[in-house]
């Protein structure tokens, strides 16, 4: 006796979570002077999958150390719980800037610079069971020192989709 088996629905595949190696993060602004930022987070998989939770992230400088900088959760009276958030299936490089369909971001806000002048390095974000993910940056600027007695911090909202 077969079995004979069906195509997973729309909706079964939608539900399905990103693995690691399915997804890569790009896009990523560091504005300082504006005190915004953020990253794209785009699955390269040929499936659609979802993601949830919220990253970690750290800067690395152009020779690869750490820069010392504090990270916490970003929450606003506006944040929405994201829940599971829809990644298109693309395995198209994803364009250079912004969200685009299909894909998810996590907005970022840096303070308080006051380290060396600082123009470009590697964004390097850890998501809940997807391991780390680095993104080169380039051409972005740190934030001004605003208060050398306090420590640099970085605001990490949670993973959130287009509007």
């Amino acid at each position: 006796m077969s079995l004979a088996t069906a195509a997973p629905s729309p909706t079964e595949v939608a539900l399905r979570a990103c693995r690691p190696g399915e997804i890569a993060i790009g896009g990523v602004d560091l504005n300082g002077y504006l005190g915004t930022a953020g990253f794209v987070i785009y699955d390269i998989g040929a499936q659609n999958c979802n993601v949830q939770g919220r990253a970690t992230v750290k800067i690395l400088d152009a020779s690869g150390s750490p820069l010392s900088i504090q990270t916490q959760p970003w929450e606003t009276e506006y944040d929405a719980p994201a829940g599971l958030l829809l990644l298109a299936g693309n395995p198209t490089p994803a364009p250079a800037e912004g969200l685009f369909p299909g894909s998810v971001g996590v907005q970022l806000g840096w303070l308080n610079w006051c380290g060396a002048t600082w123009t470009s390095g590697t964004l390097v974000v850890d998501l809940p069971d997807l391991g780390e993910l680095s993104a080169p940056i380039t051409g972005s600027t740190a934030p001004a020192c605003t208060d050398p007695n306090s420590p640099s911090t970085m605001l990490v909202g949670p993973i959130t989709s287009p509007r």
